[in-house]
């Protein structure tokens, strides 16, 4: 089902239980993360990326909020119906499993990368080890 969204617009909270997932077709989606009564953004999804897969393909509560950061439309797909492709073990199932995956290790190394680059700005590894120092100099890079 393809939905046009707009600025603003929340797609699901932090702890809801997962009804839909998306795929950004146009526009962005911000994801964000909670820690008291305050919001950081975590991460801005473009066109062909996920929101909302992970949690309903384990069947969990959302773990972060996600908001519509600028207006275009999204695929939305019944969490149900998510669940049950992945586990049916049908070549479609392990197609989407394998897209998630390749969509949250992409996340992962640049959330490396941002901290790797931030420690270095912040001269936090003064103190280290001239080895950790390279290592993540070259992980920011």
């Amino acid at each position: 089902l393809a939905l046009d969204v707009e600025r603003g617009e929340v797609l699901f909270e932090h702890g809801e239980t997962p009804e839909q997932s998306f795929v950004v077709l146009r526009g962005a989606l911000a994801l964000l993360g909670e820690r008291g009564p305050r919001r950081r953004q975590l991460a801005v999804l473009g066109p062909g990326r996920f929101a909302g897969m992970s949690a309903a393909i384990a069947g969990g509560a959302y773990q972060v909020t996600c908001v519509v950061r600028s207006s275009g439309s999204v695929m939305a797909f019944p969490g149900v119906l998510v669940r049950k492709l992945v586990h049916s073990g049908s070549g479609e199932g392990v197609a989407l499993l394998h897209a998630v995956c390749a969509d949250l290790a992409g996340r992962l190394s640049r959330a490396n990368n941002d901290l790797a680059g931030e420690l270095m700005r912040q001269n936090i590894c003064r103190d280290c080890d001239d080895d950790v120092a390279a290592v993540l100099a070259q992980t920011s890079r």
